[in-house]
This record gives structure tokens, C-alpha cells and sequence, in this order.
């Protein structure tokens, strides 16, 4: 996660110039809204694997009154 925050801060911003500075901002604003579409793509496939873990069930009853 360190690598990817450091990554994203520091050559994003330098890649994200440069493209502005060659096609114009809206290019950036469609890099921006693709890098988001792909992240949200991929976390559809990810699967909780705390709970199964820990040995806890992934759906609890809920207590009786």
C-alpha cells in the first residue's frame, strides 16, 4: 500500500502534466476517470478473507428476544 501511495503521489502528478500539456486537460480528466473505472472494476473481484480468518461466519444470527 506505502509503494502505491508513493507512486500515485509522486509520478502521477508528473505524468498527468505532461499529458495537459499535450492534449489539454480534459485528456486528464478522462485518464482520471478511467484509472477510477478500472479500480472499481477490479475491486468487484476482490473477496473478504478476514472473516474466514478468524473463523467467524460470514452471516450471524441475530440474537433472540
Amino acid at each position: 500500500t506505502l509503494a502505491a501511495e508513493i507512486l500515485g503521489a509522486t509520478l502521477a502528478p508528473i505524468f498527468a502534466g505532461a499529458v495537459a500539456q499535450s492534449y489539454g486537460l480534459g485528456a486528464t480528466l478522462w485518464m482520471s476517470a478511467g484509472g477510477a473505472a478500472l479500480v472499481f472494476v477490479v475491486a468487484l473481484f476482490l473477496k473478504e478473507t478476514f472473516l474466514v480468518k478468524a473463523g467467524h461466519p460470514v452471516l450471524q444470527e441475530a440474537p433472540a428476544d
